[in-house]
């Protein structure tokens, strides 16, 4: 039978800035870690700033568009629950949506605020196609 839910497209994760981040040039730190939570995944030691590009069906695209940025108390990233079910939700209902991977440094709250900023205006100053 039919889905409920509209089709949507996820494409690749795109990377926000080419080569190491502002701020994270020195960074020894490991890959980024996964941990199941449930049946979800946190993320944390997130060192590169990515958005996951969630597109609506054309048929039922609204023209808006949002970046999600999942939450996580400033020390991991809640990416399933906050992250990826919100960005897909939305894309089921026309909007497109773009879920932003954030880092956390020792000295988060900055690197983490400049990431957002980076991911909002990068989507709203591209051209659209």
């Amino acid at each position: 039978g039919a889905s409920a839910f509209a089709q949507i497209r996820v494409l690749d994760e795109i990377r926000l800035y080419e080569g190491a981040a502002p701020g994270s040039e020195t960074w020894v730190q490991d890959n980024e870690i996964q941990r199941p939570f449930g049946t979800e995944r946190l993320v944390m030691n997130v060192a590169v700033p990515t958005v996951t590009p969630y597109l609506p069906e054309p048929s039922k695209a609204t023209g808006a568009g949002m970046v999600v940025c999942p939450g996580g108390g400033y020390f991991m990233l809640s990416i399933d629950s906050e992250g990826h079910n919100v960005a897909r939700w939305l894309a089921e209902h026309g909007i497109a949506a773009f879920g932003l991977e954030s880092r956390f440094p020792l000295h988060f709250l900055k690197i983490c605020l400049t990431a957002r900023c980076r991911a909002y205006f990068f989507f709203t100053l591209s051209p659209t196609g």
